[in-house]
C-alpha cells in the first residue's frame, strides 16, 4: 500500500491578516497582528514592528513600538511558533472608560436630580397636608370648631384627614351639647336665684333650696337637715352612693346641711352645688333678717305685744270681714294709772317692768284670735273678732283684776301696785276703725274721771254717722 502526503500553504502576511481583521467585527482602533518568534510578523494596519513575546491565552498589556496594547492571543502554528493577537491600544481602552465613567455619572446624577425631584414634590404634599392638618388643628383650639380639613386621595393622609374631620364634628357636638348643658344650668341657677329673692317665708324657701340644687346637679334626691334636727327632702332618700354635702353657713351661724344624693357628682356638679349653697345661705340669711325687721316693724320691742302699726292694720282688717260677715268687732284701750309718777319715783327701769307685767297679764287673758296691742307709752288695746260689747267688757274687767292682783318689784325691793282704767266699744256694720277707736277713747276717758281703775263701756255697738 503506497501513501502521499499532501502540502497546502497559506501566506501568513498582512493581507491575510486584513481579511481576518475585516471579518472579526473589531472596532475602528482594534486590530490584529501575527507574532513569529517573539516578532511582530504582520498587522492588519501594517504599523506595528518589534520584537514582543505575547503569552498565549491571556489578556496583558504589551508595549509594541512606540505604543501600549492591551492583548489576548492563540496559537496558529506550533512549530515555528506562529500567535495570532487582538489588539486595543490602551488610549483607546482609558478614552472608553473616561466615556463610560462620565456616563455613570451623569447617569447618577440624572437618578439624585430625579430623586429630588421627587422627595421635593412628595415633601410638599406632605408639608401641604400636614399644613392642613396643623391650620385645623389651630382653628379647632381657637373655637372654630366648623373648620375641616380638605380631603384628597386615598392615602394615609387622607385617611388621617377623615379622622381628622370625624373628631372636629364629635367635639363640636360635644361641644353643642356642653353649652345646652351649661345654658341649662344658667337657667336653672337664675331661677334658683329669682325664687330665693322673691321667697321670705324660712319654710318655703328651704324647700325652694333643695329642689333647685337637686335640678340643677343632676340629684336624684336631695335634703336640707337643721340643727334642730326638722329635715325638708325632695326625690329619692335612698339614691346613691355617692353623696354630696354642703354646710350651710354664714360666719358662726349655720343654717343646716345640704345633702344631695346620687349615681355620681362630676366637678361641673360639683360647683354648681358649691355656687347654689352660697346663694341659699345669703337668702336664708335675709329671711332671717327679714323676719328681725319684720316683727320690729310690727312687734313691740320692750312687751313684745303687736305694735301701734300691726294694731291698725289688724283693726282694719277685721273691720271688713265683719262688714261682710255681718259680726261685730270689740276694741279694748287701757290706760297705765299714774304711771308717770311710777316712772318719777322708781326711774324708768322700774317703769318698763310695769309695761310688761302689763302686756303679761293682757296675754294671760285674752283669746288666740284675739290682738293685744301697745298702742303707745303706757296705754294699751286688745281687738276682739266677733265680739259684742258685753263680750268685750267682761274681758276688760279680766284684765283688770289680773292686774290688780299682781305687783311689781321696784329696783330698791319694794313692791308696786299697778291699775289701770279700761274703755270698752263695739263696731256695727259700716264703721270705719277711727270712729271705733274714738269711741273707745271716749270711754277710757269716762273711767279716768270716774276715778280710774275701772271699765267703762259704749252702751251700745258704735254706728256709722
Amino acid at each position: 500500500m503506497r501513501s502521499a502526503t499532501i502540502i497546502a500553504s497559506v501566506p501568513l502576511d498582512s493581507g491575510l491578516v486584513r481579511r481576518l481583521a475585516a471579518r472579526s467585527g473589531l472596532g475602528g482602533g482594534d486590530q490584529l497582528a501575527t507574532f513569529v518568534r517573539g516578532r511582530v510578523g504582520a498587522s492588519s494596519r501594517g504599523d506595528l514592528a518589534g520584537e514582543v513575546a505575547p503569552s498565549k491565552g491571556r489578556v496583558e498589556t504589551l508595549a509594541i513600538g512606540s505604543g501600549a496594547y492591551r492583548t489576548v492571543s492563540v496559537p496558529l502554528v506550533r512549530q515555528p511558533p506562529i500567535l495570532l493577537a487582538a489588539l486595543t491600544p490602551t488610549s483607546t481602552i482609558a478614552a472608553e472608560q473616561r466615556t463610560e465613567r462620565t456616563k455613570l455619572v451623569a447617569g447618577l446624577l440624572a437618578s439624585l436630580l430625579l430623586i429630588g425631584v421627587v422627595a421635593y414634590i412628595a415633601g410638599r404634599s406632605i408639608v401641604g397636608s400636614l399644613g392642613r392638618l396643623a391650620a385645623a388643628a389651630n382653628s379647632i383650639a381657637a373655637g372654630r370648631l366648623h373648620e375641616r380639613v380638605p380631603v384628597r386621595g386615598r392615602d394615609e393622609f387622607a385617611a388621617v384627614g377623615r379622622a381628622f374631620n370625624q373628631m372636629a364634628a364629635q367635639l363640636e357636638a360635644r361641644l353643642a351639647d356642653l353649652e345646652e348643658e351649661r345654658q341649662r344650668l344658667r337657667d336653672a341657677n337664675t331661677r334658683f336665684g329669682d325664687a330665693l329673692a322673691a321667697t321670705l317665708d324660712p319654710d318655703q324657701l328651704r324647700r325652694v333650696i333643695v329642689q333647685n340644687a337637686v335640678e340643677a346637679t343632676g340629684a336624684r334626691g336631695g335634703l336640707l337637715r337643721e340643727g334642730d334636727g326638722s329635715v325638708v327632702s325632695v326625690g329619692d332618700m335612698d339614691a346613691g352612693p355617692r353623696r354630696l354635702e354642703l354646710e350651710l353657713t354664714a360666719g358662726r351661724r349655720s343654717f343646716g346641711m345640704l345633702v344631695l344624693l346620687g349615681s355620681e357628682f362630676d366637678t361641673e356638679a360639683t360647683i354648681t352645688a358649691a355656687s347654689l349653697a352660697g346663694q341659699a345661705v345669703i337668702a336664708l340669711d335675709n329671711a332671717r333678717m327679714h323676719r328681725i325687721v319684720e316683727r320690729q316693724a310690727l312687734v313691740d320691742e320692750l312687751t313684745g305685744l303687736a305694735n301701734r302699726r300691726q294694731g291698725d292694720e289688724a283693726l282694719a282688717t277685721e273691720l271688713a270681714r265683719g262688714g261682710r260677715l255681718g259680726g261685730p268687732v270689740g276694741l279694748i284701750l287701757a290706760d297705765l294709772d299714774d304711771f308717770k309718777a311710777v316712772n318719777d319715783a322708781y326711774g324708768h327701769p322700774t317703769g318698763d317692768a310695769v309695761l310688761r307685767e302689763f302686756a303679761d297679764a293682757l296675754r294671760g287673758t285674752v283669746r288666740e284670735i284675739d290682738l293685744a296691742v301697745r298702742w303707745g307709752g303706757e296705754e294699751f288695746g286688745v281687738i276682739l273678732p266677733g265680739t259684742d260689747v258685753e263680750g268685750a267688757t267682761e274681758v276688760a274687767e279680766r284684765v283688770r283684776t289680773a292686774l290688780a292682783e299682781r305687783s311689781v318689784i321696784a329696783v330698791d325691793g319694794s313692791p308696786i301696785r299697778v291699775t289701770a282704767s279700761f274703755g270698752v266699744a263695739a263696731s256695727a256694720p259700716g264703721i270705719t276703725a277711727d270712729a271705733l277707736i274714738d269711741a273707745a277713747d271716749d270711754a277710757l276717758y269716762g273711767a279716768k274721771r270716774a276715778g280710774k281703775d275701772r271699765v267703762y263701756s259704749e252702751p251700745r255697738p258704735v254706728a256709722p254717722a
